[in-house]
Parts: C-alpha cells; structure tokens; sequence
C-alpha cells in the first residue's frame, strides 16, 4: 500500500502434487476459522479511497479475486482488485488465489477512511 508492504493472514488452502513415494497424487485440504475471528480485533493501515494498493505474491498465480465481508461473516461483494470506494471503517478483505497446484485463502483488515 503506497509503497509500504502489509502481510495477509493465511485462511484456508487447498494443495496437491505429485508424490514419488506413492507414486500418486496426493490432495491436502486445510480449513480455518471463520473470516472475523482470523482477524480478530486487528484494524489494519488507515487508508483512503485514493491509497494505492497492489497485491503480490511469492508465485503469481493464474488468477484471484476480491471478496469483502463485514464483521458478521457476511459477503458484501467479489471483485477482481480491493476496492476502497463505498467502503468505511474495519474492512475485511478476503483474496481467494487459484494456482496450477491448488487455492489460497488470505484475509486482511483494512480502517478506511
């Protein structure tokens, strides 16, 4: 975010690869707690709707998305970037990242202003 970087919290995953052991393919599946209670009572950077925030990741994956819950576990909507404009106060961000291998789930607050 304008050019400080903020870490996520890893929710969720869904993995697979090859092993050569088993000579099989070998699926992992982890799940979480719900998207509020991973972020607890963190507020995240104060932001704008003019802040400039870019997501990168260790491995760029094939595609993501955005989706944007309140603090009651409801989703208020999926886009393909964060969104800041019709947003105010703790915002919590849940970017949902497919790969070849698998998907990530990775949630982070945000304080817009």
């Amino acid at each position: 975010m304008n050019e400080e970087e903020f870490s996520a919290a890893l929710g969720g995953y869904a993995w697979s690869y090859f092993d050569q052991e088993e000579n099989s393919m070998v699926e992992i599946e982890a799940e979480t707690i719900g998207i509020s209670e991973l972020v607890g009572d963190r507020n995240g950077p104060i932001v704008n709707t003019s802040t400039s925030i870019e997501l990168q990741f260790e491995e760029e994956p094939i595609s993501y998305q955005v989706n944007i819950w309140d603090s009651t576990d409801n989703l208020k909507g999926s886009f393909k970037d964060v969104v800041l404009d019709g947003q105010s106060g703790k915002t919590i961000y849940e970017v949902v990242a497919t790969w070849e291998r698998g998907t990530g789930y990775y949630v982070f607050p945000l304080t817009i202003n």
